[in-house]
This record gives C-alpha cells, structure tokens and sequence, in this order.
C-alpha cells in the first residue's frame, strides 16, 4: 500500500507525506519503501522537466517510457512479494 499510494502522480508531496504519516504502518516500514520511491520519482520528474524546458523529444519520450517500467516492474514486484 505505501509503495502504490507514493508513486500516485498529481498529489503533493506533503499530502502524501502526512497521510501516510496518520495511518498505523511502521516508521521503518515506510522510510524504506517511502525513501527508495520518492527518489525514483523525483529523478524521473526533474529529467521530465529538464527535458521538456531544453525541448528535447528523444529525451522527453526517453525518460517517461523508463518512469513507466520502473513502475511496473515495481509493480510486479510488489505482487511478487504478497504472494510470499
């Protein structure tokens, strides 16, 4: 649940951050799930941004196709992992 609700798009950072924080999951828990996701995100946001402001479409293109299999294979993961 921590790993899906961080990499939810569009919410910001600190309503994520307090909601997460208000709910009953562990603080070691949620720091190293939290952590790892966070930085994922924010280097594919800032490479989005920094593409988009030096107008580079390969780049553009480039870095959102890897946000993707990052996420689902993240995804996969997790599902891997509720089996156990």
């Amino acid at each position: 649940f921590t790993a899906v609700f961080t990499f939810v798009p569009g919410l910001p950072y600190a309503i994520k951050l307090y909601g997460l924080a208000l709910t009953n999951i562990a603080f070691r828990h949620y720091f190293w799930i939290g952590w790892p996701v966070y930085a994922v995100s924010c280097l594919v946001y800032v490479g989005l941004g920094n593409a988009a402001t030096s107008l580079s479409l390969s780049w553009f293109l480039g870095i959102a196709l890897g946000g993707f299999v990052v996420m689902y294979l993240a995804k996969r993961w997790l599902k891997a992992l509720r089996r156990c």
